[in-house]
């Protein structure tokens, strides 16, 4: 996906939760205030208006951080020979010194696997 479509989602979803939380604090203030249509309609306006502005602010700043985050990936895809191989988790013992770990072999207990444990439920 591209950086531009990335940024636009993340702004539509941004503005449209704000949006609807201005819009309905406009409604409820202005129907408290049992003011007209008349009034109650450039209120909503205006307040989409601002959230249009608000919205291309969040849009470059979204912009922004998408282009440094590619820049990340680029830097780090070319650091990553550097970094050491290390072995998968699990495999060493963490508190031996590196490189003397021995690998743990669960062993079974000595003599006859003993049965399960059972409770007498006759009593009950």
């Amino acid at each position: 996906m591209g950086r531009l479509l990335k940024a636009l989602i993340s702004t539509v979803l941004i503005i449209e939760i704000a949006t609807i939380f201005s819009e309905t604090s406009v409604w409820a203030l202005v129907s408290e205030l049992h003011l007209p249509g008349v009034v109650m309609m450039p209120a909503l306006v205006l307040t989409g208006l601002g959230m249009l502005v608000l919205g291309a602010q969040v849009f470059r700043m979204a912009l922004r951080s998408e282009r440094r985050m590619e820049e990340d990936a680029a830097a780090a895809k070319d650091a990553a020979p550097e970094l050491p191989v290390m072995a998968a988790p699990g495999r060493r013992n963490p508190n031996e010194i590196d490189g003397t770990a021995r690998p743990r072999v669960a062993d079974s207990p000595p003599g006859p696997v003993p049965p399960p444990l059972t409770r007498d439920r006759s009593r009950l």
